[in-house]
């Protein structure tokens, strides 16, 4: 689920990866926003502040930063991921 910053909710499939940054102690993650009817109304401007919920995972605060070749939107954040992470937890305590 892709919420925008007025409320405005839409069901899209997302693609993303996640990365661990032992130095910064956070997860960065990236990825893209297929393309679709609810992509092209939800993403509106550039780095467009957004959260994003998947699988029931507390909802976590995302960039839509652009538009790419392919009608779809890159999605980008940083700190919790919106999917779990194996052992996130362990590496964090190393």
């Amino acid at each position: 689920m892709l919420t925008t910053a007025d409320g405005s909710a839409f069901q899209v499939d997302i693609h993303v990866i996640g990365v661990y940054q032992p130095t910064e102690n956070t997860v960065r993650w990236y990825g893209r926003v297929a393309p679709s009817k609810a992509q092209k109304q939800a993403h509106q401007t550039l780095n467009q502040p957004v959260t994003i919920q998947v699988d029931g995972n507390a909802p976590v605060p995302a960039l839509l930063t652009d538009h790419d070749p392919w009608c779809g939107s890159q999605i980008t954040g940083a700190g919790d991921a919106p999917y779990v992470i194996p052992l996130v937890d362990e590496l964090a305590d190393i």
